[in-house]
């Protein structure tokens, strides 16, 4: 079986809880999984929780949006410290930006003829994340749009009448956050997000590694990033970024994509041997 390293929860857009996820994962029987919230960790200590309770190896991570030019970029972190000082204080900044990027989208929506009530938006959301896809539920329990990729494709995309730009990360700062945590930096879906010119600079910034294997990489995808994994010497992860049936990529289950346990093995090893280094750098 492989570990999925990509997993959502409640804690951000997933369908099922963190204790859920865990539960699947080890119905499953998948060796491990990474819970990688967007911009979140708040998920991770009720996971971590019941993955001791059933014997099961949870991979503590998080999902960064960053902005690069006009192309958005998702940086993943491996076996982070939730509890970090920085890492947390820049989650909060990014949580009230969320929200009043929320409230500026439905200020635009009311003024379209279509209002909304923040409370009428909050009752989808599980944990702190606000983000359009509970605003897109919200639309269709009103009656505004008969799904949730029509409201997207209507309302709230680019160009849309009620976009609104979010506050992002950059790529380096996202790097350094995770660095910081004493997490490993992995850049998430580069066939999707389209920004190869983007990695070699991303590696002298500290990228440690890249996702190859995702279920909208075609077969040229895996092979071309497989490649630049081996020319810039970065770890190779995969996962299903599974937020729950009809939400993920492909309405992948969990655990139909990832890597094999000598990858996690070796991702693991890359963090300890990173920890050891700043300890040692610490002393002298």
């Amino acid at each position: 079986m492989l570990v999925d390293l990509h997993v959502h929860s409640t804690a951000s857009d997933g369908l099922y809880s963190p204790a859920e996820v865990v539960e699947k994962a080890k119905k499953r029987k998948l060796p491990a999984i990474a819970i990688t919230d967007h911009d979140t960790v708040d998920g991770l200590q009720e996971a971590q929780k019941v993955a001791s309770q059933v014997g099961f190896t949870l991979v503590p991570g998080i999902e960064l949006s960053c902005e690069w030019g006009a192309s958005e970029v998702h940086i993943l972190g491996y076996y982070i410290e939730s509890d970090d000082n920085a890492l947390n204080r820049r989650l909060e900044q990014l949580r009230k930006e969320r929200r009043q990027r929320a409230a500026r989208i439905l200020e635009q929506l009311s003024a379209a003829g279509y209002p909304l009530s923040l409370e009428q938006v909050t009752k989808f959301v599980s944990g702190n994340v606000i983000g359009r896809p509970h605003i897109a539920q919200a639309m269709v329990e009103k009656g505004y749009v008969q799904s949730v990729a029509e409201a997207f494709e209507e309302f709230l995309v680019p160009g849309k009448p009620a976009y609104v730009p979010r506050a992002k990360l950059s790529p380096v700062e996202a790097i350094e956050l995770i660095t910081g945590a004493n997490g490993i930096p992995v850049m998430a879906h580069p066939g999707i997000s389209k920004v190869n010119a983007l990695i070699k600079d991303l590696v002298d910034e500290g990228l440690k590694g890249i996702e190859v294997y995702y279920p909208d990489h075609s077969p040229h995808d895996i092979a071309y990033y497989l490649g630049l994994a081996r020319e810039y010497n970065l770890l190779v992860t995969g996962g299903t970024d599974f937020h729950g049936p009809f939400r993920g990529p492909k309405d992948c289950e969990i655990g139909d994509f990832g890597v094999s346990v000598s990858r996690l093995q070796e991702l693991r090893a890359a963090r300890s041997s990173m920890v050891a280094l700043k300890d040692r750098h610490a002393r002298q």
